[in-house]
């Protein structure tokens, strides 16, 4: 669940056990922020002044299976699909998509568009190649709300063969696309190695 749907009476896991949202208050500040992940571990606490909150990392790897975007993954610590037997890639990429937890990283390397055409030929009805059904789906979970644009990271291969970060695209006009529903999401675990199985 995104924080910004949290509500009085929702409950939370604290170490302690659950515990009850009493209260709502928007808070805004400028300040320096920082990126934690630990080595191998997804999920655990830290510390916030005297309040333990409950941490989870989890990333993605998206792009094209012929351009080493599975031993890419693999070197860094990203989860992947690429080798998932038949459609089983598609329920867990989706619902990860449209869960604001999961870091993306996109590998463009062997694109013959750009994202915004990625995402045009993945929102067609036949859905595009799977690399571009993955870039419809971001498409709907950012224009809906589900994450963030700023969420999504960008890669290509350089001169080198190396697949490095490249300079974010622009962020589309969402609408230019239609009229987009959500993205399928009904979990807010991801499935990275050690987590929760989503049941399926």
């Amino acid at each position: 669940m995104q924080a910004q749907n949290l509500k009085p009476g929702d409950l939370l896991q604290s170490p302690a056990g659950p515990a009850q949202i009493t209260g709502i208050r928007l808070f805004h500040a400028d300040g320096t922020t920082y990126d934690l992940t630990i080595g191998a571990l997804h999920t655990f606490y830290v510390v916030a002044g005297s309040t333990p909150v409950l941490v989870h990392n989890c990333d993605l790897a998206l792009g094209w299976r012929t351009k080493g975007t599975s031993k890419w993954a693999s070197d860094n610590g990203f989860k992947d699909y690429i080798n998932a037997p038949n459609d089983g890639w598609r329920t867990p990429v989706e619902r990860q998509i449209g869960d604001p937890n999961v870091k993306l990283h996109v590998n463009m390397t062997g694109w013959t568009t750009d994202f915004e055409g990625a995402v045009r030929n993945g929102l067609t009805e036949a859905g595009g190649l799977a690399t571009e059904t993955e870039m419809g789906w971001i498409a709907r979970a950012v224009s809906k709300g589900q994450r963030t644009w700023d969420s999504v990271n960008f890669y290509r291969a350089d001169a080198n063969g190396d697949i490095v970060p490249i300079v974010r695209p622009t962020e589309p006009v969402w609408s230019d696309f239609g009229k987009l529903a959500p993205v399928d999401s009904k979990f807010t675990m991801c499935m990275c190695d050690g987590a929760v199985d989503w049941g399926e």
